[in-house]
This record gives structure tokens, C-alpha cells and sequence, in this order.
């Protein structure tokens, strides 16, 4: 398919052509950025697998992101009028810390992800989380509907975004919040590095959206409220941004890895968001 998913329009112009033959291209009518053509629901299975290599990371820096999601939820709180028996469902929560961080604050939370592997390690930690996809729990949990969905660094990835909003929006009890991340086309970090923007790195990542797009997805989707800032930043160890840096940009692994080793006993976190990504909450009716 070479149609734009928000507006339908076939008319696009090319951002980067990949050396495996990805085109990204900006839609000229809405200005939705996107793989052209569109992944099929066969492709996405053959995009998304499970990647320990990439959790394995994630758990270095556990303690991050824990500092992270306390913030966020402190954040969303007051967009919340039910106050007591909160109900959470964490989409793409990988190994589980946003429902250990909102169980820990009386939240009755759990989670969702498509790897087997991030699931199996939650579970051994006694973390109530299932293999799913937002569409599959669904269909299976029809009848439960929580305050808070959150879905942190996933839209980009999902085979149909629009689909996915529809669905979260069908999952919130009236009044309840989305809140989501996702990376911003418009950073400046994009405009600097061009072609060899981190966002483009994943070829998993099958849409890029602005501001104004991730409004246009939302609004399509039913949400109002929508709201988009400058998302938190997780307070990385400086060792572990040179490691992850040369994971991103291997021609320059070499070096990246001596800084790494040189400035691993450094406790310095990093006190900015080096990947540009957007806070979006929006509201159901």
C-alpha cells in the first residue's frame, strides 16, 4: 500500500532512501512521515522479534527508568479526577518497571509486550504482565477498562497506529488518559543529524510523527485534550549513553567504547532528553 494512513492521499515526498530499499517519505497533504509502502501484517511479523540484546540494556539502567516513571505518574496524576483504585495498563512494557514503579504507589497496574523473552523475565520477578498485542488483549479483556493507558516508545513501531488509538480509546473508561512517548520528527536532534538521525536507525520504526500528526492520529482516534510537550529525561549514566551511542552509529564504536569504559565509575547522569521525544496525554470523551 502506498496510500497515507491518515488521509488516504498517494502523493509523497522522499526523505531517505535506505540501502536495504526503505523509502521514508513525508505525505505533501497531512505531512504524516512514513515507510513507503506501508508494511504488510505479514512484514511487521517478520520486523518484530524478540530482541534481548536490547532489553539487556534496558535492566543495566534499571534504576533510570524507575526515576523516570515516577515522574511520569506524579505527571499524570492531577489529569486524573478518580483518585483512589486507579487502573493501569502499560502497553510495550517490556520487563515490567512501570507496573512495579505504579504498583508501588497503590496503582492496581499491569502490562502487556509482544516479546516472549522481556515477558518471561517479568514474570519470573512475580510482575503481572501477559504476551499480547493491544488488539489480541482486547479481544480477550473486552470488558475490562482502566483510568490510564500508557504506551511508551510503541506507536512508531505498531503495523497501524490509527487502528491501535481506536482500540486504546475503546480500553479507557470515560474521562481516562492515554499517555504516550514517542520520537519527534521536528527535534532539532533530527534537523542536525539528518540521514543519520537515531530515530531512522530502527528498522523497526515505521512512522515518524510530529506534534501536528500525533494530534491528527489522536483526534481521528476520538481523543480530545490533546496535549504535547517535551518528554522527561531518564537520568542515563554518562558511560551508558557512550555505550548505547556506538550501538547506534558503529563507525565510531571504537571510541565510544573507550569512553565508556573510561566514565563507568562516574555516578554524572544525564540531565537532558538526547533523543527529542514527545509527552503526549490526550482524554477520552
Amino acid at each position: 500500500m502506498k496510500s497515507c494512513l491518515l488521509c488516504g492521499s498517494t502523493d509523497y515526498r522522499i526523505i531517505k532512501r535506505e540501502d536495504h530499499g526503505r523509502v521514508i517519505g513525508m505525505c505533501r497533504s497531512c505531512h504524516l512521515v512514513q515507510i513507503y509502502p506501508r508494511v504488510t501484517k505479514q512484514g511487521y511479523e517478520t520486523i518484530h522479534f524478540d530482541d534481548w540484546e536490547h532489553d539487556n540494556p534496558y535492566i543495566s539502567q534499571l534504576s533510570a527508568h524507575k526515576a523516570y516513571f515516577r515522574t511520569l505518574i506524579t505527571y499524570l496524576r492531577p489529569f486524573i479526577k478518580k483518585r483512589y483504585s486507579l487502573k493501569l495498563l502499560d502497553i510495550g512494557c517490556a520487563i515490567g518497571a512501570l507496573v512495579v514503579v505504579a504498583k508501588e504507589q497503590g496503582i492496581d497496574a499491569r502490562g502487556i509486550d509482544i516479546a516472549k523473552t522481556a515477558v518471561s523475565y517479568a514474570r519470573k520477578l512475580h510482575v503481572p504482565v501477559s504476551q499480547a498485542t493491544c488488539e489480541s488483549w482486547f479481544r480477550k479483556r473486552y470488558e475490562d477498562y482502566y483510568d490510564v493507558v500508557t504506551a511508551l516508545e510503541v506507536i512508531e513501531h505498531d503495523e497501524n497506529p490509527l487502528r491501535m488509538m481506536k482500540t486504546i480509546y475503546k480500553m479507557l473508561h470515560a474521562g481516562g488518559i492515554l499517555a504516550l512517548t514517542t520520537p519527534n520528527f521536528n527535534t532539532v536532534y533530527r534537523i542536525l543529524m539528518g540521514n543519520n538521525w537515531i530515530g531512522f536507525r530502527h528498522t523497526e520504526h515505521l512512522w515518524f510523527f510530529t506534534p501536528q500528526t500525533i494530534r491528527q492520529v489522536l483526534q481521528q482516534a476520538g481523543f480530545s485534550d490533546i496535549q504535547v510537550r517535551k518528554d522527561f529525561y531518564r537520568p542515563y549514566s554518562v558511560s551508558y549513553m557512550f555505550r548505547r551511542l556506538g550501538d547506534y552509529i558503529p563507525l565510531l564504536r571504537c571510541m565510544t567504547n573507550m569512553c565508556a569504559s573510561l566514565t563507568k565509575r562516574l555516578t554524572i547522569a544525564l540531565p537532558f532528553n538526547p533523543w527529542g521525544d514527545m509527552l503526549i496525554t490526550a482524554k477520552k470523551r
